[in-house]
């Protein structure tokens, strides 16, 4: 294997005899996925997408054309992690970390730069939407002396950014809680939004930043017991969209939801505005059409397209396919994203079967009438 080889899958296609929709596998070999939710995986060109696949055991980054079959290796190495890379469509890079060093191939040319050797491992990685700073975070250890002067060691979380330009690393900010799922806005190059992570069940809670830190916060009016997470920007720019839950602690000591929502706000946290799922549904990773008229969910074994009602403050859903994802690891989340068009909703699923992902497409125009 190397770096700009092609190699020529077998494409499948089918019709659901449940929903009606085409839906397409573009390679027939188990262990490939589409990229984590704070990316689209689709090119500018709208026939190809950025995905990973294993051959020989090792996972890669590869250029697929989803119609055709043919997917062209893009990075030959060892360590890659799919959910902590970042695709800068209007510029054809993909960045990537590769434990701690960050790193970038043009997605044309197959030229790979060495962007930043890291203290430490890096996290989630995203790069502003004028193509001038790459954004990532690390866990590092932080000691202090206590009141009663004995020394205590904690965890604290880094933001930081990279000059693509100069290389010249900067600090944004320091936090107490995790940080994950950083994104840049498509339309405003100093405005970031990232999830403060504490213990999965209870905190996820949605904040942003400016490049320099010195502006943010966290957003929206969460309730008490309420969990947000898995937010993103519209993709106008404009909103931001998040799935929420409520739960309850039993006499146990367990956490159990009691309530699902889906929600937007402003870019400020005005304007918050949730829906409750009916029916005991929920959102889970959700993404928005490039038109801004759809909503595709992935959660309760269904991907769905979410309809409002915002006289009662409720949200349905729309079934269209029933991808059964054993939901075990990243690796075979669904995570639906739509095409440049909206025709297309890429995603990710193991069918329950085999915890390795495998990624197919489901085409909008071709339901049956």
């Amino acid at each position: 294997m190397a770096v700009g080889q092609s190699f020529t899958g077998q494409v499948t296609q089918w019709t659901d005899p449940e929903f009606g929709y085409t839906v397409i596998q573009p390679l027939e070999q188990d262990g490939n996925r589409i990229m984590y939710f704070t990316s689209n995986c689709f090119c500018s060109d709208n026939e190809s997408m950025v995905i990973s696949a294993v051959r020989d055991g090792v996972e890669n980054f590869y250029l697929l054309r989803f119609l055709e079959g043919t997917y062209t290796q893009l990075t030959d190495e060892h360590g890659i992690h799919i959910s902590h890379a970042y695709f800068d469509k209007p510029r054809d890079t993909l960045y990537y970390t590769n434990g701690r060093q960050m790193k970038s191939v043009h997605i044309k040319t197959f030229e790979q730069k060495l962007i930043y050797k890291a203290s430490h491992k890096c996290a989630s990685i995203a790069v502003t939407c004028d193509g001038a700073y790459l954004l990532s975070s690390y866990r590092f250890p932080y000691s202090y002396l206590g009141n009663d002067q004995d020394e205590r060691t904690i965890e604290l979380f880094r933001m930081f950014k990279i000059h693509l330009a100069t290389g010249e690393w900067s600090r944004i900010l320091d936090r107490s809680f995790e940080i994950d799922h950083i994104q840049c806005s498509p339309t405003d190059p100093d405005h970031v939004i990232f999830c403060a992570r504490g213990f999965f069940s209870t905190n996820h809670r949605i904040w942003h930043t400016n490049l320099d830190g010195t502006k943010g916060g966290a957003l929206g009016s969460e309730q008490p017991n309420e969990h947000r997470t898995h937010e993103y920007y519209t993709p106008d720019g404009k909103r931001i969209a998040y799935h929420g839950k409520f739960f309850k602690i039993d006499k146990h000591e367990k956490f159990k939801n009691i309530g699902h929502t889906w929600g937007s706000m402003n870019l400020d946290g005005t304007d918050d505005t949730y829906y409750q799922c009916l029916r005991g549904l929920q959102a889970g990773h959700s993404s928005m059409s490039n038109n801004l008229q759809m909503t595709v969910t992935d959660g309760n074994d269904f991907l769905s397209l979410l309809h409002v009602d915002a006289s009662k403050g409720e949200a349905d859903f729309e079934p269209i396919f029933r991808h059964q994802s054993s939901m075990k690891s990243n690796f075979v989340h669904a995570h639906p994203c739509f095409s440049n068009d909206d025709r297309y909703i890429a995603f990710c699923t193991d069918f329950k079967e085999k915890d390795r992902g495998n990624l197919y497409l489901l085409d909008l125009q071709s339901k049956r009438k």
